[in-house]
């Protein structure tokens, strides 16, 4: 051979580094498939954390230990975009990408570029930004996979779809084959509603399916189900053993049922996470570094459970035995469309009637750290009952739940969760503030407090919504002393100085022009945990009441 030619052949190669499994991917119908053969394939692996929190497990130690003693072929890099990742680190935080990215192709398996952020659709010129560098930098290595929104919140299909068709086209403006998964609603469980509205004019495209075994259950293979049936092509990019909130028992009866689901319809998964942080989620112990990936001893219930179950397929092979068939499929009703209210009416001031029946303290305040009597400074209680997002579960917002609450639960307050986006308070605002009224109405009859919420993750983005919802509450029901405000229900991972604190005052300012008494309870940062700094984890007496569960 000619020596240029050899000296170029080597080259290429050590750049491409060591070929993944299957080479070259592709989707056909349903199904991830070699592209040169069109044989049906599955891929299974692990997801590291959120690239800012964990940047010690971004390397090819831990890369290296998933594929030689976890038996996984395929890896998955979370860009972390809010809360000191990508918006506020780009250069540092996509160099941990890179790293991952190059240790995966160098060992020869996938790698599941993930941009792992909750508001994408806010964050559209950084994705574009981000999957361009991506693209350009990686093409021609078949070992990429771009995951381009990671859990859309309670949004529609048809809200986030635009998204998605802008950042692909960022994508194949420079890679024009390798698969592209996109994030579907409610934090990437909704794929039926992906597969009545799919993406056309594309190829290899997948959809995103998360899901946590202690709180997702037949409910949600259903819907797993229902989009199959269409030819939906599914990606689990992340699934968690535990519940939904990371906590909670390892559910391995539950997780049976799902990888059976999984493996039958050779769909392709990814286990969260590579972390040591102190949660039942995490795959290590507090304190494990990158080279001890591979260490069984470092392992927690939940990340024994999940290698024992890579180690169980066959090395370098697609997972599924053949025969297997699917679950039978299952009727999806859809709920019909309501008209969206163009107008909202303000309330006037209410007085309270005479013979309303008095709340169990009275007039609530704040005195340091205590909720507290008004009129005689002691400390107090409340203990209680949530309702559901308005919007899907308007068959409690009446009296009949807030009586039964009060005289059978022997609660002193209940929440009526203002549902604001899915088809909530944006698309419907008369519908879902009548149901809200209901609740406050039954829970004055009844002599208890109401918590009125405005339940919603994404509260800095519709502060003049919440705002003009907060002045008809308060206009109409300011005099009474069972009221309570919570202004930003979940807040995401976003700043309390920058973003929250300016959102709550200004909401705070909209109430006490109506009511300068009653209580105000504001979000804090991570799901309303992070009250101190410090990550520190706090329970709510207030739990959900729904029918069934979501």
């Amino acid at each position: 051979m000619n020596p240029l030619l050899l000296f170029l052949t080597l080259f290429a190669t050590s750049a491409l580094g060591a070929n993944p499994p299957y080479g070259q991917l592709g989707i056909s119908g349903k199904y991830l498939v070699q592209a040169s053969s069109g044989q049906q394939v599955q891929l299974r692996g692990m997801s590291l954390w959120w690239s800012q929190w964990m940047p010690q497990f971004y390397n090819a130690d831990t890369v290296n230990a998933l594929k030689n003693s976890w038996n996984a072929n395929v890896v998955r890099a979370a860009m972390g975009v809010e809360s000191g990742g990508y918006l506020d680190n780009k250069q540092s935080e996509i160099q941990k990408v890179y790293a991952v990215i190059d240790a995966a192709i160098a060992a020869g398996i996938y790698v599941v570029v993930d941009w792992h952020d909750s508001n994408a659709q806010y964050h559209q010129n950084d994705a574009i930004q981000f999957f361009a560098n991506i693209s350009q930098k990686y093409n021609g290595n078949p070992h990429i996979i771009y995951e381009i929104f990671n859990q859309p919140q309670a949004v529609s299909w048809s809200s986030i779809k635009p998204y998605h068709l802008a950042v692909i086209a960022a994508i194949r403006a420079n890679d024009p084959s390798n698969v592209i998964v996109v994030g579907t609603p409610n934090w990437s469980q909704f794929v039926d509603e992906a597969s009545d509205n799919p993406i056309t004019g594309q190829t290899n495209i997948a959809y995103s399916l998360q899901f946590a075994a202690g709180t997702h259950g037949q409910w949600n293979r259903d819907k797993v189900q229902y989009a199959l049936n269409k030819n939906l092509p599914i990606f689990v990019t992340q699934y968690m053993t535990v519940n939904t909130d990371g906590f909670g028992s390892v559910n391995q009866g539950e997780m049976n049922a799902w990888w059976t689901l999984l493996d039958q319809n050779k769909i392709s998964h990814l286990n969260w996470a590579i972390e040591d942080k102190d949660e039942p989620t995490a795959a290590l112990w507090p304190g494990t570094n990158a080279q001890q990936v591979g260490d069984d001893s470092k392992l927690t219930p939940s990340g024994q459970l999940v290698k024992n179950k890579l180690k169980s397929y066959p090395a370098g092979t697609s997972a599924p035995p053949s025969g297997s068939s699917p679950a039978p499929a299952t009727t999806t009703t859809k709920a019909a469309t309501t008209t969206k209210a163009t107008t909202t009416t303000k309330a006037g001031t209410v007085t309270p009637p005479s013979g309303t029946p008095s709340t169990p303290y009275g007039q609530l305040g704040i005195s340091g750290k205590y909720l507290v009597s008004a009129a005689t400074g002691l400390p107090v209680q409340l203990h209680g009952m949530s309702l559901f997002w308005s919007q899907w579960m308007a068959q409690f917002y009446n009296q009949a739940t807030v009586t039964a609450l009060k005289c059978s639960w022997n609660t002193n307050v209940i929440r009526a969760a203002m549902g604001v986006e899915s088809g909530g308070y944006l698309d419907n605002k008369q519908a879902e503030l009548q149901k809200v009224y209901a609740v406050i109405d039954a829970a004055i009859a009844s002599g208890i407090y109401v918590v009125v919420d405005w339940h919603d993750h994404n509260a800095q983005y519709h502060q003049n919504d919440a705002i003009q919802f907060f002045t008809n509450i308060s206009q109409k029901y300011g005099n009474y002393p069972n009221i309570i405000y919570e202004t930003f229900n979940e807040p995401l991972q976003v700043s309390w100085s920058s973003v929250l604190k300016p959102y709550h005052q200004a909401v705070i300012a909209a109430i006490r022009a109506n009511d300068p008494n009653n209580v105000i309870v504001v979000g804090t940062p991570n799901w309303s945990q992070y009250v101190d700094g410090k990550k520190c984890f706090i329970s709510y007496f207030l739990n959900n009441l729904e029918a069934k569960k979501r």
